[in-house]
């Protein structure tokens, strides 16, 4: 089994802590939030907060951090 997803280096501590909570479909609700394809009622309030407070390049980031996590997740459920 592939190991988890390493997070940038411009990823928070608390937000990769936060990560470890959340399932796929949390994780690509965070994705889509990102690239502005979601209303931020569909992703956890600490993500809108984070949002405002970080530069589009930490961002980018957290979201495609949270996009492999959920691929990761995902894979590994199925081999069970």
């Amino acid at each position: 089994m592939a190991s988890p997803p390493t997070p940038p280096a411009q990823v928070p501590d608390f937000v990769v802590e936060h990560f470890e909570e959340h399932d796929p479909e949390t994780l690509r609700d965070i994705v889509a939030y990102e690239a502005q394809c979601a209303r931020s009622t569909e992703v956890p309030k600490y993500i809108t907060e984070v949002f405002v407070m970080q530069n589009s390049e930490t961002k980018r980031a957290i979201a495609s951090y949270a996009r492999d996590l959920a691929a990761h997740r995902e894979q590994r459920a199925e081999a069970r």
